[in-house]
This record gives C-alpha cells, structure tokens and sequence, in this order.
C-alpha cells in the first residue's frame, strides 16, 4: 500500500521557511498560478506551519515531523517559492 506522502521545506523569497506533510505533492504543481506553484496548494501545506528564519531550524523540524510519523513514503525534501508566502 502506498502512503503517497512527504514532508516538504518550502523557502520563500523573504528568507523565511515553513514546513508541510501531505499527500501527492505534485498537486504543488498542477495549476501553477503562482510563480510556478499552486497558490491553494501552498497555503494547503503551509498556511499553519511555524516560520523559521533559517534553513536549518527548518530541515531539523522537517525530519523531527518525519521521525513523528513512522512512515513517508518520500522523505523530506526542499523547494524553493521565488515570491513570499501567499498566505
């Protein structure tokens, strides 16, 4: 069975970071109405996440979600949003 799930660290242009967990990914990407990613999506993953000033607190929180959930299927891993949070 496939858990179809990540945990992402987003970087945003301001230099701040947040961290998602959810499920098909891609959906990131499907309707690129915002430089290149899905602005409903974004703040789907991202809208209640903590913001952290370095890319580093970020990734630890990342892999301590990662550690929380016993299983994703597609480990953590980074993107990078050339505009601030849409939020």
């Amino acid at each position: 069975m496939s858990a179809d799930n990540s945990v992402i660290v987003a970087k945003f242009s301001d230099e701040t970071f947040r961290v998602g967990h959810g499920s098909a990914a891609e959906n990131l990407e499907c309707t690129p109405d915002y430089y290149g990613y899905s602005r409903k999506f974004l703040n789907f993953w991202f809208k209640d996440s903590e913001v952290y000033s370095t890319k580093m607190a970020a990734l630890i929180a990342a892999h301590d979600l990662h550690d929380r959930l016993g299983f994703v299927e597609y480990g953590v891993s980074v993107i990078t949003v050339p505009a601030p949070f849409p939020g």
